[in-house]
């Protein structure tokens, strides 16, 4: 142990140290001091006298940053998602007779007294004092007569308070003055907290005071300086390390809340509760009783608030100390230190919640020589994904120097504003005590949170803590602080009964209207019933009479024998399940040896029945009337591997098939389009729910299971009215396209994600038609909520999960089933009158899904979805859920839980995108995140196109700089813009455009309905102009000579556009009423484009601008189509990134690049494939430039490689510059022949 860390350990213990001459003195508490210390005392005295004194060493000599102070200012790196902003204390105040020409002297001679003021960080990453400083002066603006002073200080404040110091310049702070009406004066001022810590502030406010209040005092320096202590701060003690180290494995991260991705650099807003003196004591007081310090009770205050917004009961707090050690009081510099304090509110009381933080914290300090900074630098080496704890809590409350009858900094005035900001922190809780009051503060980066969040944690805390004042709030439980917000009630539900009686009663109200529909017959519903009673009394002889929960397995392909088969197994009493005659015959047998069913997999049995219903009607059958009774089991997949067969009641299907039917009026005239497998429970309602009301069910036949042209045909034949899938089905229709004279008027779409170009498309091509998106589990009988789509929300990714159907309710619950906030993450739980029965024949995996809330003893279904209620529209009315994904399809990357569907959600909101599907895959650099797109088809047709053109450079070399055009920029001066924001195109930007063209232009300006009289037949081109601003029409009668003049027109107004800051996109035939107009552009203000066939950079781009950094995917891979499963869905299974083979690199010059890549990176890379694609982030490409410097005398910069990120394309730049001189010969050789053909 070296010396400094001998006299640390010291302090550590209690044993304070001083200097008198020649003499160290020394106080210690009884039995601390060993033999051995002692010993080393004598032995080491010298030394000890001089780290004591630290006056050997040159005041403006350079020393270390703390461990603090090294987090500051790493953590305010522009690169990092929390960076750009500086760990920075402002304030203003308001005073009518201060005398500034004063405060400015006494502030240079504080900065003469505190050698921190004077000091900078130096360029490798150590401090130093300067030695001498310009005089600093307080800067003054005038606005006595000013004509709006508000708007001035306002303006002032907004730059001011979130000012990010140069580190490396001087001064660290700033002070200015703005001279108000009245003789009033504003003062800012703004300190790095690089410099100084909570209580150092506090003593630079008091001494300022002292030396404006006695201009004349001379008072000396303190002795200590601050610089000694960050010298010989010591290493932590094999002690406390073993104590963190056993800790690691299991250290939870910070508080899970709803954060939002913040765009731009942090902007803190302060919020306070203040508690009147006598209440705070009181309330101390009673903490006191219960044995519990001040700190801790507010600590466990904030933990309990935080904890209603969290998704973890088990979180870290970053819990900060302000400890100058003994012989630097009065001395000025960053002491702090920090804990991360482990919370755990599971505990039911807040009192047994409050003693385990006390003891944990006590235990911490006892080993806070590893400060907390230390501590996640080892949790990071055992998980490199590990995030940052950025939720901080501070207590100056019993702090020797702060607090008291007065404030320090009263002296100034009236504080009038005041907010703090720290990079890699969003959420800042500091309190502390003024005039005997406690004063608690929220500093928080207000963009990163949910609106209306902040406002409720703030005053979720308030409450609280008035319930403890109050006694009550000892024995609440953590999840009181979550707020009581709307949510939908509960409806009744159809009266229970089976669920073929409405089609028993269809078919003798209309026994011959068409029932079922398929390639090979249309049966009416008397037929229908007929053939299905003979068979169900066949069947009934075959189960021996006892039918009550028999299962009868259906081995039938798609088509009117299913269904006769379905309605016969309910006429007996049974229940049905399906089996795929195509699934492989082991399966066949697993699921109906498990289900001890009763298989008809003949269809002779099904035509004997039919035949026997043109003979005659059917024998009668016993009578049943139990709603009770199980109607059908269908096998989901597993977790486990093992199918589960789930078991709905009559009662429960008939819940949802009523109320689908009531809600959207389905009547004897409607014809639904069965697409689902009889396995799969939409088929339910393609049957019962058509059926029901006299209508009918057309099934394709088993071949055109998934072949959208066959269906389209169906559609227009039989004047299909209900679509019902899952979305993937629907978009494979509209990708199609539509049968001219279709009758859909209601589309529901469920089972999956619905994605928000789907919806678009669809409201484009069915603007009548009712679109629905309906939720919900097999175990809850089809669907438990439903949301009619309208107007989208340009604030939602996706399309809302919806609102409950009657009979049934959802809820978001946390870990322990406590209902969840707005905005906060949970397990989707369904309650009511659709829940299944249970698992067939699976008594632990049934009690494992269907519980009983322990806050409601209502029973549930865990979904294992997982979604939030998130405000949607105007707010009004009961809160939808946003679906999120399964709980299985959610991941952690870097310590961030990560819904894979949020990340589709962004995905398939980009215009381009068909459908997407994100996964994680584990790489040699660790877990990853992929996503698969499928562009919707004219995208993916113009890349081929683009591919394919002959003479088109593929390997994304560089462009050389030809002598005719002096910069790389010229090569831009005319380009052609496809995508606009939703910005109004400037008119004066506009009128150059048109004034440029020199002939006429007819300007169009967007309307609310479109282009009313444009048609636009090209599709892709039609979506360009509908996002555009403005379209111009170049208008005159048709001729060659009239062509080329508008052809120069265009190239002129291309180039005028973007010097004007627009942009504009060539549109091929554009018809006005109906004639073709000569040319015509859209116009409007570029938004990010797709880089020639760069659709996966710009999907990039695309989610940078919406999800966090740590959620846009890594790898991005283009697809024709995504795999789907026999159900429709995504066949998640069936997604492998591509494998990258290492392809030999060609020539030499891409050999030593892809050596020099291997070598930055750590790993081989193939020459076509995307650096970071690979891996690469940008330290590796600032490695690489570095290489490309040394070893092959390159002239890339790093900007360079960023643009040209393949080995490929970085050997054809260096090639390139190779080139130069060859490419100058080349143009002059072109340009003598040039001369030489006009002579």
């Amino acid at each position: 142990m070296t010396t400094a860390a001998f006299l640390q350990d010291l302090e550590r213990r209690g044993v304070t140290l001083s200097v008198s001459g020649d003499e160290v003195s020394l106080r210690a508490p009884r039995g601390v001091l060993t033999e051995a210390d002692r010993d080393r005392l004598r032995a080491e005295k010298a030394a000890i006298l001089a780290l004591l004194r630290g006056d050997d060493t040159p005041a403006d000599e350079p020393f270390p940053l703390t461990e603090i102070q090294q987090a500051y200012l790493v953590g305010r790196s522009a690169e990092l998602e929390l960076g750009r902003v500086g760990c920075h204390a402002y304030r203003e105040f308001e005073s009518d007779s201060i005398d500034l020409d004063r405060l400015e002297e006494a502030w240079n001679r504080l900065v003469a007294r505190h050698p921190m003021l004077r000091a900078v960080v130096t360029p490798d990453g150590r401090q130093r004092v300067l030695p001498e400083v310009p005089r600093v002066t307080i800067e003054r603006i005038d606005l006595r007569e000013a004509a709006d002073a508000g708007a001035v200080l306002a303006a002032e404040r907004e730059t001011r308070s979130h000012h990010v110091f140069d580190p490396q310049a001087w001064p660290l702070f700033s002070l200015k003055a703005a001279l108000l009406p009245d003789g009033r004066v504003r003062l800012g001022v703004g300190i790095d907290l690089l410099l100084a810590d909570a209580a150092a502030l506090v003593t630079l406010f008091r001494d300022w005071g002292a030396l404006y209040a006695a201009p004349d005092a001379v008072s000396p320096p303190p002795a200590a300086r601050f610089a000694d202590h960050a010298r010989r701060l010591p290493q932590p003690s094999d002690r406390d390390r073993a104590y963190w180290q056993a800790r690691l494995a299991d250290f939870p991260p910070g508080p899970d809340l709803p954060l939002l991705p913040v765009a731009g650099p942090p902007r803190f807003t302060r919020r306070t509760h203040r508690i009147p003196a006598a209440e705070w004591q009181a309330l101390r007081a009673a903490a006191a009783a219960r044995g519990i310090t001040a700190s801790v009770l507010l600590a466990t205050a904030l933990a309990d608030a935080l904890a209603g917004w969290s998704r973890r009961s088990r979180f870290a707090i970053t819990l900060t100390q302000f400890a100058a050690p003994p012989g630097m009081e009065g001395v000025v510099g960053d002491f702090t230190s920090t804990i991360l304090l482990e919370a755990d509110v599971t505990p039911p009381r807040f009192e047994d919640r409050a003693r385990a933080l006390q003891a944990r914290l006590a235990a911490d300090l006892d080993h806070a020589s590893m400060s907390g900074v230390a501590v996640l630098r080892e949790i990071r080496r055992l998980r490199p994904e590990a995030a940052a704890v950025p939720v901080v809590f501070t207590s100056t409350v019993g702090h020797p120097s702060l607090g008291g009858a007065t404030s320090p900094l009263a002296w100034l005035g009236e504080t009038v504003f005041a907010v703090t900001q720290t990079p890699q922190v969003v959420l800042d809780h500091h309190v502390f005590e003024e005039a005997g009051a406690l004063v608690l503060g929220w500093d928080a980066v207000e963009a990163a949170f949910p609106p209306g969040v902040l406002d409720a944690l703030v005053a979720a805390q308030a409450g609280l803590l008035a319930a403890l004042l109050s006694g009550e709030g000892w024995t609440r439980d953590a999840s009181a602080c979550r707020p009581s917000q709307p949510r939908a009630s509960l409806t009744e539900a159809a009266p229970p009964r089976l669920l073929h009686v409405a089609l028993e009663e269809a078919a003798r109200a209309t026994p011959d209207r068409p029932a079922v529909i398929d390639a090979e017959r249309v049966l009416d519903h008397a037929t229908l019933h007929a053939a299905a009673g003979h068979l169900a009394a066949t069947l009934r002889e075959r189960l021996g009479g006892e039918t009550r929960n028999r299962l009868v397995a259906i081995v039938l392909p798609k088509g009117w024998r299913q269904v006769v088969a379905v309605l016969a197994v309910l006429k007996a009493g049974a229940a049905y399940l399906p089996v795929d005659p195509a699934l492989p015959s082991e399966r066949r047998r697993h699921l109906i040896a498990q289900g001890e069913a009763l298989p008809i997999k003949d269809p002779a049995d099904i035509d004997a029945a039919l035949a026997a219903a043109h003979q005659g009607p059917p024998p009668a059958l016993p009578a049943i009337d139990d709603p009770s009774r199980l109607a059908y089991v269908i096998y989901t997949s597993g977790s486990t591997g093992q199918p589960k067969g789930v078991m709905i009641e009559h009662q429960a299907a008939v819940a949802t098939v009523d109320e689908i039917n009531r809600r959207w009026a389905i009547g004897a005239e409607d014809r639904a389009f069965g697409l689902s497998a009889l396995g799969f429970d939409l088929s339910v309602w393609d049957i019962f729910g058509p059926l029901a009301k006299g209508g009918a069910v057309v099934l394709p036949p088993p071949e055109a299971a998934r072949d959208p042209g066959a269906w389209a045909a169906l559609l227009a034949r039989h004047r299909v009215t209900v679509w019902n899938s899952v979305p993937a089905l629907m978009a494979m229709q509209m990708e199609h396209g539509l049968p001219v004279g279709h009758a859909l008027r209601l589309v529901m779409m469920s089972g999956d994600w619905v994605p928000v170009e789907l919806v678009r498309r669809l409201q484009a091509a069915l603007p009548q038609a009712a679109l629905v998106a309906l939720g919900g589990a097999t175990e809850a009988a089809i669907w438990s909520n439903a949301h009619e789509i309208g107007a989208l929300d340009p604030a939602w990714p996706s399309i809302p999960y919806g609102l409950p159907l009657a009979g049934q309710m959802l809820h978001v619950v946390d870990a322990r089933g406590a209902p969840c906030p707005d905005w906060v993450t949970g397990e989707i739980e369904i309650s009511g009158a659709g829940l299944a029965r249970g698992y067939w024949r699976d008594p632990v995996r049934t009690a494992e899904r269907f519980v009983t809330n322990p806050f409601t003893g209502e029973r549930r279904y865990r979904t294992g979805d997982l979604g939030r209620f998130r405000p949607h529209g105007d707010g009004t009315g009961p809160t939808p859920i946003e679906f999120l994904g399964r709980e299985d399809f959610q991941v952690k990357i870097q310590g961030y839980r990560i819904e894979l569907g949020e990340i589709e959600a962004a995905l398939e909101s980009h215009p381009e995108v068909a459908a997407s599907c994100a996964t994680v895959v584990e790489g040699p650099g660790g877990k990853a995140l992929h996503a698969f797109v499928a562009p919707r088809r004219e995208s993916w047709d113009r890349a081929r196109r683009v591919l394919c053109r002959p003479g088109l450079r593929r390997d994304g070399t560089a462009r050389l700089p030809l002598p005719h055009r002096a910069s790389e920029e010229s090569y831009d001066t005319r380009r052609t813009i496809r995508r606009f924001t939703e910005a109004t195109p400037p008119p004066a930007a506009l009128e150059a455009v048109v004034a440029a063209a020199g002939m006429p232009v007819t300007v169009l300006n967007r309307a609310e309905a479109g282009w009313p009289g444009i048609a636009i037949p090209d599709p892709a081109t039609a979506r360009v102009a509908a996002a555009a601003g403005a379209l111009l029409l170049l208008e005159a009668p048709r001729s060659r000579t009239a062509l080329l003049a508008a052809g120069r027109a265009g190239q002129r107004m291309m180039q005028a556009a973007e010097a004007q800051g627009l942009g504009l996109c060539a549109i091929g035939l554009l018809l006005k009423d109906g004639a073709p107009v000569l040319h015509a552009f859209a116009c409007g203000v570029p938004a990010t484009e797709v880089a020639g066939i760069d659709l996966a950079g710009a999907l990039r781009e695309h989610c940078a601008a919406l999800l966090p950094a740590y959620m846009v995917p890594r790898h991005l891979h283009l697809l024709e189509s995504l795999p789907l499963s026999a159900n429709g869905k995504v066949d998640r299974a069936a997604l492998k990134p591509p494998s990258q083979e290492t392809a030999a690199p060609a020539g030499a010059t891409e050999s030593g690049v892809a050596a020099l890549v291997a070598e930055a990176l750590g790993q081989a890379v193939a020459s076509q494939r995307n650096l970071f694609d690979a891996g690469a982030t940008s330290l590796h490409m600032v490695r690489l430039q570095r290489l490309l410097a040394e070893r092959m005398g390159s002239r890339l910069s790093v900007v360079d490689l960023f643009r040209l990120p393949s080995i490929a394309a970085i050997a054809g730049a260096l090639a390139g510059e190779a080139a130069e001189g060859a490419v100058q010969g080349g143009l002059d050789r072109a340009a003598r022949r040039r001369a030489a053909q006009r002579r």
